[in-house]
């Protein structure tokens, strides 16, 4: 079994305007390191598992999460959006979006 999470899942300045394209992004890195075989078939399963319960939280944080017969091995991606700012830095900043996508084998 490998490292659930490695540096390639990592985006700290993802630039994503939706929680579609933070998905497909985070998936897209998935899929380039060889955690997600069929991209559009996980990203299904996504959507689906999010049409179930939606996984975002307060504070511009989303866990999309599923079980996916699309991933071979348990899987941990997570993205920063590029606009994080600390609340130090900016009361007044824009809501950041954090996204960490988990996946297991079906």
């Amino acid at each position: 079994m490998s490292e659930l999470i490695t540096a390639e899942l990592v985006d700290l300045d993802l630039s994503a305007e939706t929680k579609q394209a933070a998905a497909r992004s985070l998936a897209e890195r998935m899929a380039a390191s060889g955690r997600v075989t069929d991209l559009e078939g996980f990203l299904a399963d996504v959507a689906a598992r999010e049409a179930q319960m939606p996984t975002g939280l307060d504070g511009g944080i989303g866990i999309p999460h599923c079980r996916s017969a699309h991933v071979p091995e348990p899987t941990l991606a997570f993205g920063r959006s590029a606009g994080w700012r600390t609340p130090s830095r900016s009361a007044a900043s824009p809501t950041p979006t954090r996204a960490a996508s988990r996946s297991w084998p079906r």
